[in-house]
């Protein structure tokens, strides 16, 4: 029974395939819902259902119907979902049995993925990670960064840092996706800016997520610096000792050198 099942589903997605590879670019076709593919989400894999504004959406298609259709492709004998992963996801928990798509077709894969970037990245709700992380895929696919510039409608220099950030360690990857009302595009672009170790890096995300107190501009080791200088100084001017304690008694309420430093210079 199984297999009469099984053979039966295949020849119905074959029958779908062979018509949607007829109709027009931009043809608006309903096509059963469970034979569109929905794996190749740009969001980096990340389930749809983790999405705060499904629920919103899903509420909005019961009321009002899609508004917007979803864009699907055949590829490699699939129908594949190029954009409206949400939407396919809004549909489904509606128990919808068909989904109203706009079919295009594409020569290339990486033209398949410049739709879907473009599609998506004007969507405040796909991560800075992922569109470092499909900036990527594009390239390697062979598009040049002056195209890449025209898809994003960036400079070269914000592309290079979205692409950077898809370079980074996965456990600076792990904070940045648990903590996405601190660390927002502008802070990491900032991050990305800066020629940072792993260590360094780590240590500002953990900052700028609110889980460490980074010590001040004013840190241990440049308060001693600070100290063996003062009393390398003393010692070369001659600085009698009442003004010497003068001087350090400034320096300590000017937040220049700790106590504990001033006392051994007293010493």
């Amino acid at each position: 029974m199984k297999r009469f099942t099984d053979t039966a589903a295949r020849i119905k997605q074959d029958q779908a395939i062979s018509m949607l590879n007829t109709v027009k670019d931009g043809t608006v076709v309903p096509i059963p819902l469970n034979l569109v593919v929905r794996t190749e989400n740009v969001r980096n894999d990340r389930t749809e259902q983790n999405d705060p504004d499904l629920e919103a959406l899903t509420a909005s298609i019961k009321e009002v119907g899609l508004l917007q259709h979803p864009i699907v492709t055949v590829a490699a004998g699939q129908i594949v979902c190029v954009s409206g992963h949400r939407r396919f996801a809004a549909c489904e928990s509606l128990k919808m049995d068909k989904v109203p798509c706009v079919i295009r077709h594409f020569d290339t894969l990486s033209t398949k993925q410049m739709v879907q970037l473009f599609e998506n990245t004007a969507r405040r709700n796909l991560h800075p990670l992922d569109i470092g992380i499909q900036l990527n895929k594009l390239k390697e696919a062979g598009m040049s960064q002056l195209k890449l510039q025209e898809i994003m409608k960036k400079d070269r220099k914000t592309i290079g840092r979205f692409q950077k950030m898809a370079t980074w360690s996965e456990p600076a990857r792990k904070i940045i996706y648990d903590y996405p009302e601190k660390l927002k595009t502008g802070a990491l672009l900032q991050l990305a800016s800066r020629d940072l170790s792993e260590k360094e890096l780590l240590k500002e995300l953990k900052h700028k997520a609110g889980l460490i107190k980074l010590e001040s501009n004013l840190e241990k080791p440049m308060k001693f610096n600070l100290s063996a200088k003062a009393l390398d100084y003393f010692s070369r001017k001659k600085i009698a000792k009442k003004d010497q304690i003068l001087l350090i008694t400034m320096l300590v309420d000017l937040g220049l050198m700790d106590k504990a430093s001033a006392k051994k210079i007293h010493k």
